[in-house]
């Protein structure tokens, strides 16, 4: 990517690849559009709504800003592991663009960060707790986010 600013790290394959959506030249949109016939609004909503094209053409995309350039047809990632990698780097620039490095942030409707939830841990002053508390709606376990998209995915694509 050559000094422009990186918006994501998406840990994935074994490596870090660095990806901006915002730099996408004319002639990789229009591979978009001839594949897939998409256009930009389309891809970028379909990648929220975990659509396998979309996906498909952010790995080739992520391949080209780091220096793999092959046909987009050459490339097969796994798609439901790419898009919880994906969602992961997601959340990571969104918790650090809200000041919570180091956290993660799962966007809420607006694009707004919502802590993941974490379990307190018992102050100095204060004796740990023996008795169980309420039960959570949902898992506080660093996975829940990627359970969650995967959820959705399998909703998506009926898998």
């Amino acid at each position: 990517m050559q000094g422009e600013r990186v918006q994501l790290k998406i840990r994935f394959e074994d490596r870090e690849w660095d990806f901006d959506e915002d730099e996408i030249d004319v002639r990789q949109a229009t591979v978009l559009y001839l594949t897939y016939k998409m256009t930009l609004r389309e891809w970028i909503e379909g990648v929220s709504q975990v659509d396998q094209r979309s996906l498909h053409f952010t790995y080739w995309l992520m391949l080209q800003q780091n220096g793999v350039i092959k046909p987009i047809a050459d490339c097969n990632p796994k798609i439901i592991a790419f898009g919880v990698a994906y969602g992961d780097a997601r959340e990571e620039q969104l918790a650090e663009e809200h000041g919570h490095a180091g956290r993660r942030c799962v966007p809420d409707k607006d694009g707004n960060c919502q802590l993941e939830q974490q379990a307190a841990e018992p102050g100095p002053t204060s004796p740990p707790s023996t008795s169980p508390g309420p039960a959570s709606p949902e898992p506080s376990t660093p996975t829940a986010p990627a359970r969650a998209r995967r959820a959705q995915t399998e909703e998506a694509t009926g898998y």
